[in-house]
């Protein structure tokens, strides 16, 4: 199995992570952000993933693509030598580990898989009705807005993210992920085309003969990049 890479996103309830709150503008963000993510029916673009460990202290980067198709329909697919494949076909979760040739799948549906909490992003659920939303004043810029998002519900491996988007299009920048362990995941999109138009056979997956298959309910925390 790869070396651990979960994520996270701690949020600054617990007083790190993500920064204070502050008022809200003129303007509903939260809202015309919803309106951009709506207006995405698919999406391609080049990912850049960081994730860093509280506990052991080390940062660990990968790269790929990432393609999208509402609803429930996504797939990571990172560089080499990264050995992950994530791909969501809207029914099950798929994560093949090639390097030690195993796939663990489960269904889709209630809350998101602990193997990919991302996956709101292929949702047709509007945001607030998963998250808590408020605007963030963190490390942002003049050209980008950052959201706060706790989950309404608890998730395995997600407290809290921090949604940054283009302060004029409202499209989806970088999402940072906190875990209740402190671990962030930061994923920072590039190249984003949000009229694509993704084949649907991106999003299918067979199994490779011989590979290990094991079907569960709920993953456990990934010991490999996950999103």
């Amino acid at each position: 199995m790869a070396a651990c890479w979960l994520a996270a996103f701690s949020i600054t309830i617990a007083g790190e992570g993500i920064a204070a709150e502050v008022a809200a503008p003129k303007e509903d963000v939260a809202a015309r952000a919803q309106m951009a993510l709506d207006a995405t029916r698919g999406m391609t673009a080049r990912f850049t993933q960081k994730v860093e460990s509280k506990g052991f202290g080390d940062i660990r980067s990968a790269s790929g693509q990432v393609a999208i198709s509402k609803p429930g329909r996504m797939r990571w697919e990172y560089d080499e030598p990264s050995p992950i494949l994530i791909v969501a076909d809207g029914e099950k979760l798929w994560y093949f580990d090639k390097e030690s040739n195993t796939v663990f799948t489960e269904l889709l549906g209630g809350q998101p898989s602990a193997r990919s909490p991302a996956m709101f992003l292929a949702g047709d659920a509007p945001l607030d009705e998963i998250f808590h939303i408020s605007l963030s004043k963190a490390d942002v810029g003049a050209e980008m807005v950052g959201l706060k998002l706790i989950p309404r519900q608890p998730w395995p491996g997600f407290k809290g993210a921090l949604l940054k988007v283009d302060a004029k299009s409202f499209i989806i920048n970088e999402l940072l992920i906190v875990d209740h362990l402190g671990n962030r995941n930061t994923i920072s999109f590039t190249d984003i085309d949000t009229k694509a138009s993704p084949a649907p056979s991106m999003f299918q997956f067979t199994p490779p003969a011989g590979a290990n298959v094991r079907q569960t309910v709920r993953l456990p925390a990934p010991q490999a990049p996950g999103l």
